[in-house]
């Protein structure tokens, strides 16, 4: 998964949550005037930064070697070095 579509998703994710936590502190919805949008978006879009970049980061793909590099020794010794 690329970053920006995964940025995207945990931003919207904690911009929800965020919005349900602020709801849930007033026992209904929370109306326009009383949430900060400015500072919700911004917490969510950086909070979603983070969990991107961890997220991105833990599931990335395996490249497996080449063969002809797998069997390659790292490092070449002369035939008389121990």
């Amino acid at each position: 998964m690329s970053f920006p579509l995964a940025w995207i998703g945990a931003t919207l994710l904690l911009l929800g949550a965020l919005y349900l936590t602020k709801s849930l502190h007033n026992h209904r919805l929370a109306t326009r005037e009383e949430v900060h949008w400015r500072g919700l978006v911004s917490i969510a879009v950086i909070g979603g930064a983070i969990v991107a970049y961890i997220f991105v980061t833990v599931t990335a793909d395996y490249v497996p070697l080449p063969p002809a590099l797998s069997d390659a020794p790292a490092i070449e010794t002369s035939p008389g070095a121990r």
